[in-house]
């Protein structure tokens, strides 16, 4: 004699199975209908399947306080930590609150700090926006609105006015490049230095 519980189960998987046969069986009606409306009718009147899915409403990954570190050409160890970062595309990440450091071989270090930044991450290119300051081991702090720093190369470019205060003096120019790994820097457009005694 079989249990009455199992033999109820086998009964309701069954009636299960039949609703998931009916409804697809009402589905594929439904579809053949619509095809056969659409090639007898006269007026040449298209069926059209359209999409559901809203673009702007798509899913986008996003970060809490990430950390991120690495080497660039010269084994000089970076890090960068934001509050938030989102996804912006596969090679693209927008990091909100971000502070970004580099640490010389020579002890010498750099903290870049700003609102935005948009990382390229085929490149390890981080574009910084707003108030960016950047602060160096040697009481240096550079300010402007703009900037891009390539971390594997070493380079930082601004074609924003840059300000930059010292110890010894401030200068300030309408845009800036550090190559070579920060061992040169040229500043260029209307350049004001005024020095301390």
């Amino acid at each position: 004699m079989r249990d009455p519980r199992l033999v109820k189960a086998v009964a309701k998987a069954e009636k299960i199975n039949l609703y998931k046969i009916a409804s697809v069986s009402v589905f594929i009606a439904i579809v053949v209908a619509l095809v056969i409306l659409s090639v007898i009718r006269s007026d040449n009147t298209k069926i059209v399947f359209k999409s559901v899915i809203d673009k702007s409403q798509e899913i986008k990954a996003a970060v809490i306080n990430p950390i991120l570190h690495g080497t660039d050409n010269k084994n000089q160890q970076y890090s960068i930590m934001a509050k938030k970062a989102t996804e912006v595309s596969h090679d693209n990440v927008v990091l909100e609150d971000l502070n970004a450091e580099l640490f010389a071989n020579n002890g010498k270090w750099f903290s870049a700090l700003a609102p935005v930044g948009e990382m390229d991450t085929n490149d390890s290119t981080l574009i910084l926006k707003g108030i960016v300051q950047i602060f160096t081991g040697s009481s240096e702090e550079l300010k402007t609105e703009k900037l891009s720093l390539n971390l594997k190369r070493g380079t930082i470019v601004s074609n924003s006015p840059v300000t930059l205060i010292s110890n010894k003096a401030n200068l300030t120019a309408k845009k800036m490049e550090v190559t070579s790994a920060g061992k040169k820097v040229t500043f260029d457009g209307k350049v004001r230095m005024k020095i301390y005694q």
